[in-house]
């Protein structure tokens, strides 16, 4: 993982940590004073030991969850559900977590 985090960094990419908080409705995403829109960047997030690559933003969460796992609020109308290759990724806004899931795994009843 330390190969492909220092070959991003030397691509010009940013080492950066979020939370729940930093994303924001509608599939944007707080970097400090500037704010990303999800489906125009190449972000690559960490999980499990090896560096993921973002491939879709499902805008409508509640179409993939119906509640969070963690603190069991419902999800927002403008929460969505991240999709790298292995995992899917849900800001709770609720608890202020991230909730991080392998796409494969068995999910939890709150999963649609």
């Amino acid at each position: 993982m330390m190969k492909e985090r220092e070959e991003l960094l030397e691509k010009g990419y940013e080492a950066v940590k979020f939370r729940a908080s930093d994303f924001l409705p509608n599939g944007k995403l707080l970097n400090g004073d500037e704010v990303i829109n999800l489906h125009e960047k190449d972000l690559h997030i960490e999980y499990m030991g090896k560096m993921r690559q973002l491939i879709a933003v499902f805008y409508d969460a509640i179409g993939v969850l119906k509640e969070c796992p963690l603190c069991e609020a419902p999800c927002e109308e403008d929460s969505y559900v991240i999709m790298t290759d292995t995992h899917m990724l849900y800001p709770c806004w609720g608890c202020n977590k991230l909730i991080e899931r392998e796409r494969n795994e068995g999910l939890p009843e709150a999963f649609a």
